[in-house]
């Protein structure tokens, strides 16, 4: 048995950054380099679909950059990224992490448009 997950010529060019393989519910998941996401199920071999998220991020004009992700059963499809330019703080106010350190973890629920 196999599965073929399609993906467009211009999404392979320009690359993916991240898979996931959920196992309980057999999902597989890309993280497009232009941030989109690709879901199939892989029991019923078929497409979920194409998503672009919107992060929290991008209300306030932050460039959240996802770098991975995974999909949790209870939480969604939960990515981890990149905040350019931003610095983390201490309670004291003092940097903890220079920029390209800076972290930030977002979710999406399949099915939610972003």
């Amino acid at each position: 048995p196999g599965l073929e997950a399609p993906l467009e010529e211009a999404d392979a060019k320009a690359g993916i950054v991240s898979l996931s393989l959920e196992g309980s519910q057999l999902r597989l998941w890309a993280l497009l380099a232009s941030g989109d996401v690709l879901g199939w199920d892989i029991q019923e071999a078929r497409s979920l679909g194409r998503w672009r998220p919107h992060w929290p991020t991008d209300d306030v004009g932050v460039d959240f950059q996802p770098k991975a992700l995974c999909e949790d059963p209870r939480h969604g499809l939960l990515f981890l990224g990149r905040i350019p330019g931003a610095n983390a703080t201490s309670d004291d106010g003092l940097p903890e992490a220079p920029a390209e350190q800076a972290l930030l973890v977002a979710s999406l629920r399949v099915g939610e448009e972003g």
